[in-house]
């Protein structure tokens, strides 16, 4: 049965949709209800999809979302874990978001032939994602495209990585991001003040504390603090 309803997608999705390679099959990993999948084919983003979930219960809601708006025929909906069931040349980019870092990592490690027949990975990591950029350059990869988006107090970062061996990052660049700073994207000052305060709240914390670990913790932060807000004086000089 078609319907109606378009599907609508939350900011993270939608800035996950728009580092999708235009006109070329896509495979969403961890596709929860085939929203991306779906949103992508029934605009016209891509002519096809494949949605991967690795246990029958989410998988066969997808498939059930797929059927209701009747793209069968574009989108197919497979069991399996990760990227073992994509045909290495059968999509040009896989989308993994929604996952931690480690869970990105072993997929990607354990599908190497299909990763090398990719033209872009989408990535969305929920943690460490200093982590993932630093692991991308490692394996031979570069970031192409950083998007950073914000759902309600907490913002999100979604990657775009090619095939191609650039210089690694510096250590500040991968804890915030190559391009988000090349480009000043426009969250990241507000993004770099809500983690500051966060900081800066933490340290008021540890100073309540004499022993030797906290003491520890303490100089860490504040030469944290310390960076973080020359960086920002940098980015973000203040106005005359």
């Amino acid at each position: 049965m078609d319907t109606d309803k378009p599907v609508k997608l939350n900011p993270r999705l939608k800035a996950v949709a728009r580092l999708v390679i235009p006109g070329e099959p896509v495979a969403d990993i961890g596709s929860d209800h085939g929203y991306l999948p779906i949103y992508l084919v029934s605009r016209g983003i891509v002519p096809s999809a494949v949605a991967v979930e690795v246990s029958p219960g989410p998988w066969a809601r997808a498939d059930r979302q797929v059927r209701l708006y009747g793209m069968e025929g574009e989108i197919q909906v497979r069991l399996g874990d990760g990227l073992q069931p994509i045909r290495p040349g059968e999509v040009a980019t896989a989308v993994l978001a929604g996952m931690g870092t480690q869970t990105i990592i072993r997929i990607l490690a354990e599908a190497g032939p299909v990763v090398r027949s990719l033209k872009r990975l989408v990535l969305q990591p929920m943690v460490e994602v200093p982590l993932l950029r630093k692991w991308l350059y490692e394996q031979g990869l570069h970031l192409t495209q950083e998007e950073l988006v914000q759902e309600g107090h907490r913002y999100y970062v979604v990657l775009a990585a090619e095939k191609g061996i650039k210089p690694m990052p510096s250590a500040m660049e991968l804890e915030l991001g190559p391009l988000l700073m090349a480009n000043k994207h426009p969250l990241l000052k507000e993004y770099m003040l809500q983690v500051l305060r966060q900081d800066e709240a933490l340290l008021a914390e540890l100073k309540q504390f004499d022993s030797e670990k906290a003491l520890r913790q303490r100089q860490l932060l504040e030469k944290r603090l310390k960076e973080w807000k020359e960086v920002m004086r940098w980015l973000f000089p203040a106005e005359p």
